[in-house]
């Protein structure tokens, strides 16, 4: 679990570090990825970025971004962000999952500070999804401190990487504001 809050200007390479680390140990790929947080916290800027990231780092070319909102014809590519409302995968994409190193999930959060509920849920979800099968495999809780001050108390011992982000980027613009 984390053991530290770290910053999202700060600390990307750590934290594409970790899932690498992770997706090197997993038994099963996709490595799958939730990434939780309050409205307006940065969860799609953050998965956009480390998306972009994990296809640098394998020479993929193609869209960095796929998400599961917009079924229609995909690319195969390694890397799907997936958002809130969507735990189960369209038939189109069930047919790449086998080609997947990372799978992540946009999932939003109910409560702020009721991390391993709305975790237990999504991992509900995805266990009975027949093609995924299986719980997250990492957990990252993403926040504003300048919006929401989460309780670190109970958050920190949740998930196993904790993102501040200061200064609220927007995936949709890559501005800040």
């Amino acid at each position: 679990m984390a053991d530290r809050v770290l910053r999202i200007d700060e600390s990307l390479e750590e934290i594409i570090r970790i899932l690498q680390e992770r997706h090197d140990k997993a038994e099963r790929k996709p490595l799958l990825i939730g990434v939780f947080g309050p409205a307006n916290a940065g969860k799609t800027y953050l998965c956009k970025i480390l998306s972009r990231r994990l296809y640098d780092l394998y020479g993929i070319t193609g869209p960095t971004l796929v998400c599961s909102s917009s079924p229609g014809s995909i690319t195969p590519p390694r890397i799907i962000v997936y958002s809130t409302n969507n735990t189960e995968l369209y038939p189109n994409e069930r047919e790449i999952l086998p080609s997947l190193e990372y799978l992540f999930y946009h999932a939003g959060i109910n409560k702020i500070n009721m991390g391993r509920a709305n975790i237990d849920w999504w991992n509900k979800q995805l266990r009975k999804d027949k093609a995924i099968g299986r719980d997250l495999d990492v957990t990252i809780y993403i926040y504003n401190p300048i919006v929401t001050i989460p309780n670190l108390g109970s958050i920190l011992p949740v998930f196993d990487i904790v993102v501040a982000n200061p200064h609220h980027y927007r995936a949709s613009s890559g501005l800040f504001y």
